[in-house]
C-alpha cells in the first residue's frame, strides 16, 4: 500500500475512533459504537478499493480479493477477459460507492457507475484492521463474492437481446427519452439503481450480508456483457475526441483547470453566460477539496456544438457538463459556454423537479 492510501487508512481509523467515543459520550451503547466504527472502517476500504480501480487496475485483485474465492474468478473472467485496464480504470473513475449491511466481518458495497450505468457488487469478508501496521502489511478484508451487470439487468429491466440504440440511459438522441438532454437520463438510472440497490441491500439489516445472486432473478450473462461491451463502446467514442482532438483536449484542459480553482469571477469570465450565474456561484461555494478532483470524462459533438461530461474523481456524485457552441473554441465571441454542475445525492428531487416542469410528457 502506498504512503497516500496507508494515510487515509490511518485517518479513517483516528475518525472511527473519534465516532465510536463520541457514541458512548452521547449515552449510546457500545454495540453501536462498535457498529459505527466497522462502518467507517469499511468505507475506508471501499475507497481504497476504488482508487486502486482506477489508479492501478491490474494490481487490485491481488491487493483486494481472496485468491481463491469467487470474487477473484470473476474478476478474471468478467475484467480481465472482456476489458482492458485502461477500461477498467474508467469505470472505477466514474463509479459511486454504496454502503450495504455490514457486521464485525463482512459487508456488501457496490460500485455504479451512471455513466456506464453499470454495477459492480462485492462482498467484503475478514479482519478489519486494528493498527497501522495491519495497513503496512496489507491485513485487510478482501472481496469473496462479486457481481458485475449492466444497470437494467440489476433493475431487473432488461429483456432479451440488448437493444444497442439504448446502450446508455437516456439522452443525446439515444433511448427512451431521445429528447432529453443528458443530465434526466443520468438521474433517471442513478434514482432507480439507488431504489434497487437500498431494497436488496438494505444497510441498517442485521443479517449475514450476502449477494443474493438469487434475489436478482435469471439474468442472461451473455446477452447482458453484450450490452456492457456496446456501452464501452459508446464510451470510447466519448474519449476518443477527447484525447486525438488537440483543439478539445487544450479545452478540456483549460475547463478542468477552472473548475478545479473554482473562482466565481473566473468562471463567470470563462463561461459567459448569465443563465448560469446560479450554477457558478454555488459551485464557487464549495470547499477546496471537492473541487481539485474534477476532470474531464468525456465529449460528444454535434451540429450544435460540444457537450463536455466532467466528473469529481475523488467524489465521484459530483459531476458538471459544459455546452461549447460550434466556432466559440476559435472565436471566443461565438455564442456563450453553458454551464451546469450537479450531486447525485439530489437525483431524486432534480429528477421530480424535471418531470413535474410545464410541458413535460
Amino acid at each position: 500500500m502506498n504512503r497516500k492510501n496507508t494515510i487515509r487508512w490511518v485517518a479513517g481509523l483516528v475518525l472511527s475512533l473519534g465516532m465510536a467515543a463520541e457514541a458512548v459520550a452521547q449515552g449510546n451503547t457500545s454495540r453501536e459504537a462498535g457498529r459505527a466504527t466497522e462502518f467507517i472502517l469499511y468505507t475506508q476500504w471501499m475507497d481504497a478499493f476504488r482508487t486502486c480501480g482506477r489508479e492501478q487496475p491490474k494490481l487490485l485483485p491481488e491487493r483486494f480479493l481472496e485468491r481463491t474465492s469467487t470474487a477473484a474468478l470473476t474478476w478474471e473472467s468478467v475484467f480481465g477477459a472482456n476489458f482492458l485496464p485502461a477500461t477498467q480504470a474508467d469505470f472505477f473513475r466514474g463509479a459511486i460507492p454504496l454502503a450495504g449491511p455490514y457486521s464485525g466481518r463482512k459487508m456488501v458495497m457496490g460500485l455504479y457507475n451512471p455513466h456506464w450505468d453499470a454495477i459492480l457488487l462485492v462482498l467484503v469478508s475478514g479482519n478489519l484492521p486494528k493498527n497501522e501496521d495491519d495497513l503496512e502489511e496489507m491485513r485487510l478484508p478482501k472481496g469473496t463474492g462479486l457481481l458485475f451487470m449492466s444497470g437494467e439487468a440489476f433493475r431487473g429491466e432488461a429483456t432479451g437481446e440488448p437493444d444497442f440504440s439504448t446502450v446508455l440511459p437516456g439522452g443525446g438522441g439515444r433511448g427512451p427519452h431521445p429528447d432529453e438532454p443528458l443530465s434526466p437520463g443520468i438521474w433517471r438510472a442513478q434514482v432507480r439503481t439507488m431504489r434497487r440497490f437500498n431494497e436488496l441491500y438494505p444497510a441498517a439489516a442485521e443479517e449475514d450480508p450476502r449477494l443474493k445472486a438469487s434475489a436478482l432473478g435469471e439474468i442472461d450473462t451473455d446477452a447482458d456483457m453484450e450490452r456492457l461491451i456496446a456501452r464501452v463502446g459508446v464510451r470510447l467514442r466519448c474519449l476518443v475526441g477527447l484525447h486525438q482532438t488537440p483543439e478539445w483536449r487544450a479545452v478540456a484542459e483549460r475547463m478542468e483547470q477552472v473548475l478545479q480553482l473554482g473562482l466565481g469571477s473566473q468562471m463567470k469570465r470563462y463561461f459567459q453566460n448569465p443563465i448560469h450565474e446560479e450554477f457558478i456561484d454555488t459551485y464557487a461555494k464549495l470547499p477546496k477539496t471537492l473541487k481539485t478532483g474534477f476532470r474531464a470524462y468525456g465529449c460528444v459533438a454535434n451540429r450544435e456544438g460540444t457537450l463536455y461530461l466532467l466528473v469529481n474523481q475523488d467524489y465521484p456524485r459530483l459531476y458538471a457538463t459544459v455546452s461549447v457552441p460550434v466556432g466559440r473554441i476559435r472565436n471566443p465571441d461565438a455564442g456563450t459556454v453553458d454551464f451546469e454542475w450537479y450531486d447525485l445525492d439530489q437525483a431524486e428531487a432534480l429528477l421530480a423537479a424535471w418531470e413535474s416542469r410545464p410541458g413535460a410528457r
